[in-house]
């Protein structure tokens, strides 16, 4: 019985599936149950287990010299294995701080190109806008300096050249909204221009027509001595020779009768090219003929009395003040006639033929005002038709 149980156990040992050891073993412990030979299955077993204890001691005993350089060297590797973990461990704490280090380094670096940037491009606005305002302040000096092409050139540049640089910054929309300031700051300084060069035709206009009187003398002179003489070689038959026709004849002895060759249109060619630029002619148009139009009247303006001056013992002079009177007239439309045929499309033939009327009615007031005056003093009335004779010949 035990040589039948031993067998068994050397059997089942022998098996390598767990599950034919399973399946085998419970029949025979089934079979040792029923026999009630488990206490000799127990000793079997203890001393079948005590045996391969004994070969695996001897098999280890066998090995273990090798067993224990195996685990000598495993324990070496284990060691620098250790020590490698460690330096590793170093080396990536010391590699993190550097990367901490440089990614600050870089993050400042990044940090300072954005600043620059953000600086560079303030810096380039702020001297866009510096040229702006440059361009501004530079408007006002030519004004002051009265160099007003210039002037209206740079206002030019501005609304066109500059401010559209500018104009996503709220800066643009207040340097637009001052350019008709300053287009208003260039019309009043060169209509200050104009109204001071009027003033200087006032006090010069009456030399003006006064040289013209003079001239118109002359030639009225040299023709009566022509005819004169022509009246002496054909037998004191005169012959008529219009006005027109001495002045063709002159022509080539004196061609500039009046004398305005001295008078500077520059001023209101200025003014009115400024005007034009600027889109306000009619305005400019406007305000000249007012200020002509008070010029007139202030001729007329003029208080000729001739009574007080009709007994005085030097009566060639006692016509002067309505002599004065049509000097003033004569200069002031030998300029008239000077700006309507120089400068096309600015005075109009019936502007200028409103005011021939307007003076015209006031010289026949005064005249016819001091009729009693040159009715009593032949002489003072035979000076007043010579002029009045030359006068209209200029007039033609």
């Amino acid at each position: 019985m035990s040589d039948s149980v031993q067998k068994q156990l050397q059997h089942l040992v022998q098996l390598s599936d767990d599950a034919d050891v399973l399946e085998q073993l419970g029949p025979v412990l089934t079979s040792l149950h029923r026999n009630k030979r488990t206490d000799l299955f127990r000793d079997h077993l203890d001393t079948f287990i005590s045996r391969k204890e004994g070969e695996i001691e001897r098999l280890c005993s066998a090995h273990s010299q090798e067993f224990l350089e195996a685990m000598g060297q495993l324990m070496r590797v284990r060691e620098v294995a250790g020590e490698m973990q460690q330096r590793l461990v170093a080396l990536n704490k010391e590699l993190q701080a550097t990367g901490k280090v440089l990614y600050e380094q870089k993050y400042n670096l990044l940090q300072l190109k954005r600043t620059q940037r953000n600086v560079s491009g303030a810096i380039d606005t702020v001297k866009l806008c510096l040229t702006v305002v440059t361009q501004a302040n530079n408007i006002q000096a030519h004004i002051q300096k009265r160099n007003y092409h210039s002037a209206l050139r740079a206002i030019d540049e501005v609304r066109s050249t500059y401010l559209p640089q500018v104009e996503q910054y709220a800066f643009a929309q207040h340097m637009r909204e001052s350019i008709p300031m300053l287009e208003d700051e260039l019309i009043q300084a060169v209509s200050a221009d104009v109204k001071e060069w009027l003033f200087r035709l006032r006090e010069t206009s009456r030399d003006t027509g006064k040289r013209a009187i003079d001239k118109m003398q002359n030639r009225q002179l040299v023709w009566k001595e022509r005819m004169d003489k022509l009246n002496a070689t054909t037998g004191g038959s005169r012959r008529y020779v219009s006005t027109a026709v001495q002045f063709a004849l002159d022509e080539e002895l004196d061609d500039n009768l009046t004398g305005l060759d001295i008078v500077d249109l520059k001023p209101l060619h200025q003014c009115l090219h400024i005007y034009d630029k600027l889109g306000r002619r009619a305005e400019f148009k406007t305000t000249y003929a007012d200020d002509r139009k008070a010029q007139a009247n202030l001729i007329l303006a003029t208080n000729v009395d001739l009574s007080q001056s009709s007994n005085s013992s030097n009566s060639s002079n006692s016509a002067s003040p309505l002599n004065a009177l049509v000097h003033d007239i004569i200069g002031f439309f030998l300029i008239e006639y000077v700006v309507l045929t120089t400068i096309p499309d600015f005075r109009s033939r019936a502007e200028v033929d409103s005011l021939w009327n307007l003076v015209m009615s006031g010289l026949s007031t005064t005249v016819a005002k001091n009729i009693v005056a040159l009715r009593t003093n032949q002489q003072m009335a035979t000076s007043l038709k010579r002029i009045l004779d030359a006068f209209t010949h200029i007039m033609e």
